[in-house]
């Protein structure tokens, strides 16, 4: 549905609002092969939130949203590779190399307690 964000007559209120504000900080529309169920979603990355997002969609509207990632640091951007993965940028704290994530897709059977994100190997550290 459509936000409750107050708007003069004249505009059309945002389709989607966060309160608190997350600052996006990255979009993208998944249209790969490794994540089947979510060819069409919608990807938002976010800096203050510190998170990624999965937003579906029916036509205009969003449906259903998804935390995907929570507090491992800024989101910095969130893009789709030619292999179909979804990949994360995420701001070091510490000022060093940003760390880049690849989501990998997970058997439906296994524990989700056990489910964890992997880093990249970071060449540059070797």
């Amino acid at each position: 549905g459509r936000s409750s964000v107050p708007t003069l007559a004249c505009w059309e209120p945002p389709p989607h609002v966060w309160l608190p504000p997350r600052a996006p900080s990255g979009m993208l529309i998944y249209t790969g092969d490794k994540f089947p169920r979510w060819y069409g979603n919608m990807f938002v990355s976010g800096l203050s939130g510190q998170q990624l997002a999965r937003l579906v969609m029916e036509g205009d509207d969003i449906v259903q949203e998804e935390t995907l990632l929570r507090g491992i640091g800024r989101i910095r951007a969130v893009a789709q590779g030619p292999d179909g993965y979804i990949y994360v940028a995420i701001e070091d704290d510490d000022g060093g190399t940003t760390p880049i994530v690849r989501l990998e897709p997970v058997d439906e059977s296994y524990p989700e307690e056990k489910r964890r994100t992997r880093r990249a190997p970071d060449s540059s550290r070797r």
